[in-house]
């Protein structure tokens, strides 16, 4: 057990069905006065539920880097089911690593607890922040699982369901980028100046690369293909874009989030979804980035270095742990994906790291067998 002489980061909740502000109380009991209230005078009304939106992937990890693009949801949208999100996100902003993860906290406060959950999942949905990865996705994935909305999440639930509803998001993922990353990636405005000559895009998501032709039509661009697909593409007023195929639109919100390793890295969020899409339309088409990813070892996220278990000359097995990063009070083992023989450590103890960044450079894999024989 444990007793924290503060108000916990929950108290919105409290506020919401009570009608009371506990800040406000917490500072007059410091001031010496009296509670306003008596136990048995406090009311309670409704159904709230809070979430924490934080700068984490699906997988608990950690991230930092800049916000890209951030947009609220309406107010006007919530009038029936109260919506409060206390933040300090802005487009712009840098998000640290030295601090907790948690961006801000969206409340809802309806007459029950069906009505709360539809409208929470709705604000998540019309949340955009893009530029670094964060859990608003899978808040959304297990509101929606069909236990919680019964009540039925104990403690053990992401221990027990995590897993499935991480494959739920990555379906809705590989979705949205099939429909959607042609229009993210290429040009508006192309459709314009109509083209039969169609040009090449390799597109990647999650590590798997898609090989596409496309040309500009009309309002829009075409992914050839048995059947090709056309998609019409209109800006939106806010930036946004709307993008219309079959008769069905969608709003997509993408922006431009380079990394070390992916200079045309783009984050985009379509219909609630976000995902990550790579344009290696440009590279070299053979052995595009494997010569690299094979030969070299990157922190997947900011933290700070605590221990570097491999050293020069060491024959690293896959999965064996390279070096261990701290981020967020939690500890991180990195480690190759295949067998390995270090050629370089760039990296010491203690020494802060960003995502992308360089650990260690391996034997490349034809010197390495050209060295055996």
């Amino acid at each position: 057990m444990e007793m924290n002489t503060r108000l916990q980061v929950e108290h919105p909740v409290t506020e919401a069905i009570t009608g009371l502000d506990l800040v406000e109380w917490q500072i007059r009991v410091a001031r010496g006065e009296p509670l306003p209230l008596t136990q048995d005078q406090i009311k309670l009304t409704g159904h709230a539920i809070e979430v924490r939106l934080c700068a984490e992937d699906e997988n608990y990890v950690p991230h930092a880097g800049r916000i890209r693009h951030f947009a609220a949801p309406p107010a006007a949208a919530f009038e029936r089911a109260p919506l409060r999100l206390d933040h300090t996100i802005e487009t712009g902003g840098e998000v640290t690593p030295y601090y907790d993860a948690m961006l801000g906290k969206l409340i809802v406060h309806a007459p029950t607890r069906a009505e709360a959950i539809d409208q929470l999942v709705g604000a998540l949905t019309q949340t955009e922040l893009l530029g670094l990865p964060s859990n608003r996705g899978f808040l959304m994935e297990c509101l929606q699982d069909a236990r919680f909305r019964r009540g039925e999440a104990l403690i053990s639930f992401l221990a027990e369901h995590g897993d499935a509803l991480r494959e739920r998001l990555l379906k809705k993922e590989r979705l949205a980028h099939e429909r959607c990353a042609p229009a993210v990636v290429y040009p508006l405005g192309t459709g314009d100046l109509p083209c039969a000559f169609a040009a090449p895009l390799r597109l990647s998501h999650r590590g798997e690369t898609s090989p596409l032709a496309v040309r500009a039509v009309a309002g829009g661009v075409q992914v050839l293909g048995e059947p090709a697909r056309t998609i019409l593409l209109q800006p939106l007023a806010d930036g946004a874009m709307q993008c219309t195929e079959d008769g069905v639109a969608r709003r997509v919100r993408a922006a431009l989030a380079p990394a070390a390793d992916a200079p045309r890295r783009w984050h985009a969020q379509a219909d609630g979804v976000d995902w990550w899409i790579v344009d290696g339309s440009f590279d070299p088409v053979a052995g595009a980035g494997k010569s690299q990813a094979a030969t070299e070892l990157r922190a997947p996220f900011n933290g700070k270095v605590v221990r570097v278990a491999a050293v020069v000359g060491q024959a690293l097995a896959a999965g064996e742990t390279a070096v261990v990063i701290e981020s967020m009070k939690l500890e991180h083992s990195v480690a190759p994906r295949a067998d390995a023989a270090v050629a370089e450590v760039l990296v010491a103890e203690g020494q802060q790291v960003t995502p992308g960044q360089v650990l260690l450079r391996f034997v490349a894999p034809q010197t390495a067998e050209e060295g055996a024989k």
